[in-house]
């Protein structure tokens, strides 16, 4: 009979591996905004530096910056995976030994 403790572990395992997955893959995804601040017109397909066909703006500009990462969903996500990572190391521990 597999002792209490072992689902426990199990339960975190599977709660906060795929948490912090998600979380690190929100966190290093590099977003770019694609579209005008002007007008809000798709911008996706242009060049960079390219004026706004819909508004004829030079707003088109905002297009060409980056998001900058989100730090705190890269270390959450981090932190969760590490969390993860004992209890999957305890259980197979455990596994092996009760296969001995």
């Amino acid at each position: 009979m597999i002792a209490p403790w072992v689902i426990y572990l199990a339960v975190l395992f599977f709660a906060a591996a795929p948490l912090g997955l998600i979380l690190l893959t929100l966190g290093l995804f590099r977003r770019r905004a694609r579209s005008c601040s002007a007008c809000g017109y798709d911008l996706s397909g242009l060049k960079p530096g390219a004026v706004c066909p819909e508004c004829s703006s030079h707003a088109a500009s905002a297009a060409e910056r980056d998001i900058p990462r989100v730090h705190w969903q890269i270390s959450a996500g981090v932190t969760l995976l590490a969390i993860a990572a004992l209890p999957l190391l305890l259980l197979v521990v455990v596994l092996i030994r009760s296969a001995l």
